[in-house]
């Protein structure tokens, strides 16, 4: 629907991906440029077994662009969504990985990712890999996950590099690796 000018997406139902499907899929704003800049609501529901896109799969992606939200702007808003069993595709590639969003410029609220794994990025989050200095990450939490990291890497449970703003978020139970 469109308020005041906004498209808002609602996400209807909990979505359980397979492996084919999951690789399909391009990050929504997958280029810097083209970042998402409208309302997505996730309802509280789930998607299950997402792996992450990147340039590996698809190689429309930009390099840096690894999430299920490649860039989100300034302008854009995704909140109240959840994400269990995500999982990076041991890509050399990615220097940016997020499992809601690669980059957030924008604001992520009320947002979970739990019992994921990732593998062999540069900056890891499990939220978002870059966090910019104009992006917010509120009411928000990770739990339960796996980063085999490598050396020379940035990794965190909430974002791989944070220049903006963590309010009321908590990460607990993660595992790094190497």
């Amino acid at each position: 629907e469109t308020i005041n000018g906004r498209t808002v997406y609602r996400l209807l139902a909990d979505i359980t991906l397979t492996d084919e499907k999951s690789k399909l899929l391009l990050p929504i704003g997958y280029y810097e440029s083209k970042g998402f800049k409208d309302i997505f609501d996730g309802e509280g529901h789930t998607i299950f077994n997402l792996t992450i896109p990147d340039k590996s799969i698809n190689d429309v992606i930009d390099q840096d662009i690894s999430g299920l939200f490649g860039s989100i702007s300034a302008e854009g808003i995704v909140k109240n969504l959840n994400i269990k069993q995500a999982k990076t595709v041991n890509s050399p590639i990615s220097t940016r990985t997020g499992v809601i969003a690669s980059q957030n410029h924008g604001l992520i609220e009320s947002c979970s990712v739990e019992e994921s794994s990732f593998d062999k990025s540069i900056k890891i989050g499990a939220i978002c890999g870059s966090l910019s200095s104009t992006g917010y990450i509120i009411n928000s939490y990770t739990a339960n996950n796996t980063f085999n990291i490598k050396s020379a890497s940035t990794n965190g449970g909430i974002a791989g590099d944070a220049n903006g703003y963590i309010i009321n978020c908590y990460s607990y139970n993660n595992s790094y690796k190497n």
